[in-house]
């Protein structure tokens, strides 16, 4: 059953896109090794409570903060309505945000069209932090309000990698040329370049993408 499921599954490829087959698992190995690498790095013990402004239902910042997990910081001081705020939990929507004003010493202001909606409360409290504003898509003229456009920020729409490590600097006050953080980033470039690692990484998958069809045809009884 396996072999047949794996010959299957090669035949299925050969039928789609080369293209399209390097592009998903390089992309796939690319998310592997930037995990991988987010987990060597050694921030100060010095955390800072950050502060998340962004619309609830964001499709880039649940990852985001994923990736501020992963590089160490420890989840207390994330101020991610998602994880603080949940449907049931301690917190509602409001007594989430008076928790993030009170203690959070940086706000990550996600540009998007729901800071237009902000109300004055949430203004006049992030405006007493430090700011530093970031986006994933869009016009920045659009996506900030005009007071905030004055900030220097961090675009993520050309390279996620690229501008997370930089962030990270930047939150953790790093010098900006020699420190801990760019180093990995040069390793993360170099690691992307080491084909056999993408062989074995490719090779795996192929092996559980196998595996997952074979447990469904046997859920399914064929």
């Amino acid at each position: 059953m396996s072999i047949y499921f794996f010959v299957l599954y090669m035949d299925t490829m050969d039928t789609m896109d080369s293209n399209f087959i390097t592009e998903k698992y390089q992309e796939k190995f690319t998310n592997h090794i930037f995990k991988l690498c987010l987990k060597m790095i050694k921030l100060p013990d010095l955390h800072r409570n950050i502060y998340i402004c962004c619309d609830r239902n964001d499709k880039y910042i649940e990852k985001f903060a994923h990736n501020l997990l992963l590089s160490s910081v420890p989840k207390i001081n994330i101020y991610y309505q998602k994880w603080m705020a949940p449907p049931g939990g301690k917190l509602d929507n409001f007594q989430f945000i008076d928790k993030a004003l009170k203690d959070s010493e940086i706000v990550l202001l996600v540009g998007s069209t729901y800071l237009f909606s902000l109300s004055d409360y949430i203004r006049c409290g992030i405006e007493e932090k430090i700011i530093i504003p970031i986006w994933f898509e869009g016009n920045f003229n659009e996506i900030f309000p005009g007071r905030f456009q004055v900030l220097p920020g961090q675009s993520f729409m050309d390279n996620y990698y690229d501008a997370f490590f930089k962030l990270m600097v930047d939150l953790y006050k790093l010098d900006p040329i020699d420190n801990q953080i760019y180093d990995t980033r040069d390793k993360f470039y170099r690691l992307l370049q080491n084909q056999s690692m993408y062989n074995e990484f490719v090779e795996n998958e192929i092996k559980r993408e196998t595996e997952d069809n074979n447990e469904i045809m046997k859920m399914l009884g064929i």
